[in-house]
C-alpha cells in the first residue's frame, strides 16, 4: 500500500481552493486491482471511485438499486453517481470518513481498511447492472480533462490549470462552468425533479455540455423513516454543471419543467467546490453541496 498522506510541512497549499488539501494515490484493493484514493486529511476522509464502462446518462432506478445495497457500508459518508452529455464514462463512488483516533490520526490506517471494504462498491454496481470497475488516477482526472475540454493525465494537471471564482461561475482553462444543486430528496416531487434533469440531459442539443453527479448520505437511522423515503437508502440531492457560460445555463434551466427549477439553486460563492465535487473528485467538499431544507411538494 502506498503512503497516501502528503506532508506540506511550512510550505503552503498553492494549489486553487476547491482541490487545497487533497492527497491522490494509486493503490491496491483487496482484488489484487489498482484503485485510486482521493484523500482529504483534514478532514480525515477518502473518496474511492469507480468508472462504469459504458456511456450516456445513467437511468435513475440503477443507480437507487446501487445506493440501496451500499447505503449499510461501514464508515460510508456519501455515494456519488456521476454522468453527462459527453461520451466521457459514468463514474461511482463513495466517500468514507475514519471511524477512530488510530484512523484520524495515520490516513494510512483507514486506507488500509477500505482497500478490504471499497470494492463492495463496485460489487454492488454489478448487481445494479452498472458494470463498474476501480479506477486509476490517470482514468478519473482524463474524464475530468475531458470534461473542461483540456489535457489532464493526474490531479496535479488539473490543479495546473487556471481556476478563476467568481460568486456566479468558475472558469477553469478555458471553459466557463455554472454549477447547480438539485433537491431530489422527497420521495414523489424529488424522484421528478430528478427524472426531469436526466431527461433533459440525454436529450440536451442546445450547445454547451453538461454534466451531473448525484449524492446519496445514508441515513443514520434507516429503521427510522419509512419505506418510501428510504427507497435510495438516504438523504439525496444531485450536483449539475454546465459548461459553456451564463447563456447555456440558461437554456438549461429553461429546459426543465417549473416545478423542477423550484428545486434548483445557483449558488453563490461556492461554485468551486461545487464543480469540483461534480467532476467527480468526492471527497472535494461534498459537505457543502447539501441542501438541508425540501421544499413543500
Amino acid at each position: 500500500m502506498l503512503p497516501i498522506t502528503r506532508l506540506f510541512g511550512s510550505s503552503p497549499d498553492t494549489r486553487p481552493r476547491p482541490l487545497r488539501g487533497l492527497d491522490v494515490s494509486d493503490s491496491v484493493d483487496a482484488r489484487g486491482f489498482p484503485q485510486v484514493l482521493v484523500a482529504d486529511t483534514s478532514r480525515h476522509q477518502i473518496a474511492v471511485p469507480s468508472i462504469v464502462d459504458d456511456a450516456g446518462i445513467v437511468d435513475q432506478d440503477r443507480v437507487s438499486a446501487w445506493t440501496r445495497q451500499v447505503a449499510g457500508l461501514s464508515r460510508l459518508r456519501a455515494t456519488f453517481a456521476c454522468d453527462s452529455t459527453t461520451a466521457a464514462a459514468p463514474l461511482l463512488g463513495g466517500v468514507f470518513a475514519a471511524a477512530d483516533k488510530t484512523e484520524r490520526k495515520d490516513a494510512t490506517e483507514l486506507a488500509s481498511t477500505l482497500a478490504v471494504d471499497a470494492p463492495a462498491l463496485y460489487d454492488a454496481a454489478g448487481l445494479a447492472s452498472l458494470p463498474a470497475r476501480p479506477a486509476r488516477e490517470s482514468e478519473v482526472a482524463g474524464r475530468c480533462g475531458h470534461l473542461l475540454d483540456a489535457a489532464v493525465r493526474s490531479i496535479d494537471d488539473l490543479a495546473d490549470l487556471s481556476w478563476e471564482e467568481s460568486a456566479r461561475s468558475v472558469r477553469v482553462g478555458s471553459v466557463e462552468c455554472v454549477s447547480f444543486t438539485v433537491a431530489c430528496s422527497d420521495p414523489t416531487s424529488g424522484a421528478e425533479a430528478s427524472a426531469d434533469v436526466s431527461e433533459v440531459l440525454s436529450e440536451w442539443d442546445a450547445g454547451g455540455h453538461i454534466w451531473r453527479s448525484r449524492w446519496m448520505r445514508p441515513f443514520v437511522d434507516p429503521s427510522s423513516v419509512s419505506e418510501i423515503q428510504s427507497v435510495d437508502g438516504g438523504r439525496v440531492w444531485s450536483t449539475v454543471t454546465v459548461a459553456g457560460g451564463h447563456q447555456i445555463a440558461h437554456l438549461f434551466l429553461q429546459a426543465l419543467r417549473p416545478r423542477t427549477r423550484l428545486r434548483v439553486r445557483h449558488e453563490y460563492g461556492r461554485q468551486g467546490v461545487l464543480l469540483a465535487a461534480s467532476l467527480g473528485l468526492g471527497v472535494a467538499a461534498f459537505q457543502h453541496t447539501t441542501i438541508d431544507t425540501e421544499l413543500p411538494a
